[in-house]
């Protein structure tokens, strides 16, 4: 998990790609960039060729800054796995790279996650028909979190920012 911010305002080039975080953030900055999110999940264990009837996403808010819903509704893009065999992820690794960040997705709005008033809070979707369809079985899924507007306009960070798949993680 981690995300990706744009290399300059209106580019739609990714700049910059984090996965090593235990969160990572998704709105812009106040330089005009967009933050992009991007979930992977190992859904190996469900078996090739069964049915899906239902599925959620659940994200943990660690912080919130300014007004992220001032740019739109959060919404849930997904890739289609079974084109050819990488087709699941959205670059040429499974790890988040900068240049995720303009890959395109097959499925878009699959989900919009409702923005928690605050932080420290839970915030779900499920997915929709094709969310469902889009989930790896067998492999890994991927998912991207982005915002309607990619930038209000504003010059402030407006942003939430979720818990990465290892957060709470200790070491020793």
């Amino acid at each position: 998990d981690g995300n990706m911010t744009e290399s300059h305002f209106t580019s739609e080039v990714g700049g910059n790609g984090s996965f090593n975080s235990s969160t990572f953030p998704v709105g812009d900055t106040a330089t005009r960039q967009q933050q992009v999110g991007l979930l992977s999940f190992d859904t190996s264990a469900i078996p090739v060729g069964s049915t899906i009837t239902s599925a959620e996403l659940r994200l943990f808010c660690t912080s919130i800054v300014s007004f992220p819903s001032s740019l739109g509704a959060l919404n849930i893009d997904m890739r289609n796995p079974y084109i050819f065999p990488t087709s699941y992820r959205y670059g040429a690794q499974d790890v988040v790279e900068a240049s995720d960040f303009q890959a395109w997705s097959h499925f878009l709005s699959v989900g919009q996650i409702t923005l928690p008033a605050r932080n420290q809070f839970t915030a779900w979707t499920p997915l929709d028909a094709k969310g469902l369809l889009a989930i790896n079985r067998g492999g890994i899924t991927q998912m991207k979190l982005r915002f309607t507007n990619p930038d209000d306009g504003d010059l402030l960070t407006d942003s939430i920012a979720f818990a990465a798949s290892d957060y709470g993680a200790t070491s020793s």
